[in-house]
């Protein structure tokens, strides 16, 4: 049929093509010519920030050294190491030290640093003397000594031997144990600024009765342990917490200037209390009155007793000074008196019975209420020479108890335990006592 029309109307393909012809003539197209004289890309962020404020033709780069060593996080060149030691406390003058000087030091710089090293070494193991100590009650775990430049000194002995120094003396090992906690210098301004006779803890009151704060169920506790009281030879009583730290810090404490790195034991100061009267000072030819004895009334801390002074002399005898009296309120001789008085000391549990012990390791005990001229009992150890004696005792007890230790030449610690008539206090011996006293002053 297409064919047919196409045949019917041969000039229609004609026409077509002549209307497409005029109308290409009326459509034609603009051209728009654009000449580039500065191609700007995009300004980025960070390009924005470094023009508005950073440096002119500055720009920021990364770069990074030792790239071949992917497995590191931080790729860079091996820093330069110089091996260096310490050891603290010192076996010797030198405390650390490293490779030599280098070449570059002058030698009035070197033997300058030797000098200043030790004179800083000496100064460090200059010690003071201890003028008195005790163990922590319960369990001697602790021990706590005053010295006469007026510190206080806390040992714990449940540390390992192998931080502390050792010293071989008679084929036999030492263990030099240095102190856990020391208030020297770091508590200085609420120390003491005279010898510390005394130190002695504070019994605690746990309502039924008297206990120690250290027994077996509460070893394991933390914390707030117990109270300390400490008495200098001017009667300033200072009271200090014991405390025991959770966790010990092997490198030290930033904060805890006196603890010994690795300790755990440190005391934290409670109170102050001046029991004699203060010398002002500048006045010249008068002095305080010396204390001697601290102790705390058993069954009630509140109450603590400064006791004269009875010491024992190299002439063999025996004196008791009171702070109202320069010369001797009493005085006893030992035997013959060619032996020097060691060691001496009152009954914790009666105040008329006391012991002496003579360089010749005689044992000499006095019961004032029965004989006051002599010793009542003597006994000699010289078998064994004994080197240091100690009484104890306790009479808050529902069946008081004293005894004597002593130790001995050999290495052994003998307990020997006094006779009831030497234990239970009496009545008369307060009044035995006050007539001694009266009759000299």
């Amino acid at each position: 049929m297409y064919a047919c029309a196409a045949a019917l109307q041969p000039g229609c393909h004609g026409g077509q093509r002549k209307r497409s012809v005029e109308l290409l003539r009326l459509i034609d197209l603009d051209f728009s010519v654009t000449e580039c004289f500065l191609d700007l890309p995009p300004v980025r962020e960070y390009d924005l920030y470094i023009k508005s404020y950073g440096m002119a033709n500055t720009r920021q780069a990364y770069v990074q050294s030792n790239e071949d060593n992917t497995e590191r996080d931080t790729q860079t060149e091996e820093t330069d190491l110089i091996p260096k030691w310490t050891q603290h406390p010192p076996e010797s003058s030198v405390a650390c030290g490293g490779p030599q000087v280098s070449q570059n030091a002058s030698g009035e710089a070197v033997t300058a640093t030797t000098v200043d090293s030790k004179r800083l070494a000496a100064f460090l193991r200059s010690a003071a003397q201890v003028r008195s100590c005790c163990f922590s009650p319960g369990k001697a775990t602790l021990v706590f000594a005053g010295t006469d430049v007026g510190s206080v000194l806390v040992w714990d002995l449940r540390e390992p031997s192998s931080s502390h120094t050792h010293i071989r003396v008679c084929e036999e090992v030492w263990t030099l144990r240095h102190p856990t906690f020391s208030t020297d210098a770091v508590l200085s301004g609420l120390g003491h600024f005279s010898s510390v006779v005394s130190v002695e803890p504070i019994p605690v009151n746990m309502g039924a009765g008297l206990r120690d704060p250290l027994l077996s169920e509460q070893e394991g506790s933390l914390g707030l342990w117990f109270q300390l009281g400490s008495l200098d030879e001017n009667g300033l009583l200072n009271l200090w917490v014991v405390v025991e730290l959770q966790k010990a810090d092997e490198s030290g404490s930033q904060t805890d200037l006196g603890l010994r790195p690795g300790g755990k034991v440190k005391l934290l100061h409670s109170s102050s209390l001046q029991t004699t009267p203060q010398v002002e000072k500048g006045v010249l030819g008068v002095t305080s009155h010396l204390s001697a004895v601290l102790k705390f009334l058993p069954s009630d801390s509140n109450h603590y007793f400064i006791g004269s002074n009875m010491v024992g002399c190299t002439d063999g005898s025996v004196r008791l000074h009171a702070l109202a009296c320069a010369d001797a309120v009493c005085e006893w001789t030992l035997g013959s008196g060619r032996s020097s008085v060691r060691c001496v000391g009152f009954s914790p549990t009666r105040c008329s019975v006391f012991c002496a012990l003579d360089s010749a390791s005689v044992l000499h005990i006095w019961n004032l209420t029965q004989r006051d001229e002599s010793p009542l009992i003597t006994h000699d150890f010289s078998t064994d020479p004994v080197s240091a004696m100690t009484l104890f005792g306790d009479a808050s007890r529902k069946n008081p108890f004293s005894g004597i230790a002593l130790a001995k030449h050999s290495g052994k610690l003998e307990i020997h335990f006094l006779i009831s008539s030497l234990t239970l206090p009496q009545a008369s011996d307060v009044e035995i006592l006050h007539s001694l006293t009266q009759d000299t002053l």
